[in-house]
């Protein structure tokens, strides 16, 4: 597997751990590098080495366990998969009530699990604020056409009238 070393020289290419020098690589504009994936701690620890390219996710239950459902936007023809699904076995939790002979048996959600959905909704929030501002430009980019096209007609009825 290819690999960018990044530690011996920026423009090396290491190939099972042979250095290459003089290579150099364009990264993709959605390539996460390791130093942005310690933002999404425990997604790394799960393994999702691609964090950017997550489209959405869902959450669901099946008996004692919460199952997470990662799908990504990959590129056209890419191999990797499409979505990937991790289950979390819920967590039996037994608390005493006072002047209760019982104990209370609770099922809670993993904290791997509660970490990971924590980390997700912040990088789709912030995925959501890119997506917003492309939105919003090519909104006045659309503004804009149209007051040209209606100020060059104007310019053109006046010209008319000469």
């Amino acid at each position: 597997m290819w690999a960018i070393d990044r530690a011996s020289t920026p423009t090396a290419l290491s190939f099972f751990g042979i250095l290459v020098p003089g290579t150099q690589w364009f990264l993709p504009d959605n390539y996460v590098t390791n130093e942005q994936m310690s933002d999404y701690p425990q997604l790394a620890a799960m393994g999702i080495e691609h964090a950017q390219q997550i489209d959405n996710y869902s959450v669901n239950s099946i008996g004692y366990t919460d199952v997470l459902r990662i799908v990504y936007e990959r590129p056209k023809g890419s191999l990797l998969p499409l979505s990937k699904t991790y289950k979390f076995p819920r967590v039996q939790q037994t608390s005493k009530t006072p002047g209760k002979g019982e104990a209370d048996v609770t099922m809670n959600s993993d904290p791997v699990f509660r970490a990971a959905v924590s980390e997700l909704q912040d990088l789709l929030k912030s995925k959501g604020k890119d997506r917003d501002i492309a939105g919003a430009i090519t909104e006045e980019l659309r503004l804009l056409e149209e007051d040209i096209a209606l100020r060059s007609e104007c310019i053109k009825r006046l010209l008319e009238k000469l």
